[in-house]
């Protein structure tokens, strides 16, 4: 692995799941969408294409102020792993 050049940049061997403009790399998105280089949740879950063992995981996301709603609407990351 080798850093990225710049602190915002990727390592070398990065696996991108979401690049800020399309859901490719997602299977059952159908119902979920991109706007303004955000994912923006659909209906149901999702699960990546690609298959994944030992990882190391970065993951950004933004809660909402005031957090509002009910359950998974009050701003959960949403991220599960299993089989």
């Amino acid at each position: 692995m080798t850093p990225g050049k710049n602190n915002q940049d990727p390592p070398s061997d990065a696996v991108i799941l979401f690049d800020g403009v399309d859901t490719n790399a997602w299977n059952n998105a159908e119902t979920w969408s991109v706007t303004d280089g955000f994912l923006i949740v659909g209906k149901g879950m999702i699960s990546t294409k690609e298959a994944f063992g030992d990882c190391q995981l970065h993951v950004e996301w933004s809660s909402p102020l005031p957090a509002e709603g009910t359950g998974q609407g009050r701003g959960n990351s949403g991220v599960f792993f299993g089989p």
